[in-house]
């Protein structure tokens, strides 16, 4: 299994892949914004796919090869495909069906405050990408708020900060 092996060559137990792969669903601008490298090195760990109101031709594509992340990052689903817009929670349902998983074991990271909180309606776990703007307090509270993907991935292994 790839996954294994990356955990083993970064020295981590591969024990922890289940903890990665229960947080699956990614947010393709929250990994821009976060850089190429981090969420290059992110995505080593868990499964990623975009969720976009865009359409995946006219956003998804461009976002996902200006990280550097073409094969790597798949699915690339959009509005269109759930036929509602986000952030209903029919949408975030459906990105868990396509990836085969319920929504308690996907975790959506975004950079909208909005798209976080509907995810979280939906029963996927949240974290906030923190980009200027503290989480509105009067949202459902994601599990986490963090600076970018590298903080995110210690944070799900339990790393020391």
């Amino acid at each position: 299994m790839r996954a294994a092996g990356a955990f083993t060559a970064l020295g981590l137990d591969p024990l922890l892949l289940d903890g990665w792969f229960s947080a699956t669903l990614r947010d393709a601008i929250a990994a821009q914004l976060a850089g190429g490298g981090a969420a290059g090195a992110f995505v080593t760990f868990a499964e990623v796919c975009v969720l976009t109101n865009g359409a995946v031709d006219a956003i998804a594509r461009g976002l996902v090869a200006r990280a550097g992340l073409e094969g790597v990052v798949a699915p690339l689903l959009d509005v269109n495909m759930a036929q509602a817009f986000k952030p209903d929670p029919r949408v975030y349902r459906f990105a868990a069906s396509q990836l085969g998983l319920s929504p308690g074991q996907c975790m959506m990271v975004a950079s909208h405050p909005w798209d976080i909180n509907g995810a979280l309606s939906a029963g996927l776990r949240g974290a906030y990408v923190k980009r200027g703007e503290a989480y509105p307090s009067f949202l459902r509270r994601p599990e986490a708020v963090v600076g970018g993907f590298d903080e995110l991935a210690d944070l799900l292994l339990g790393k020391p900060e």
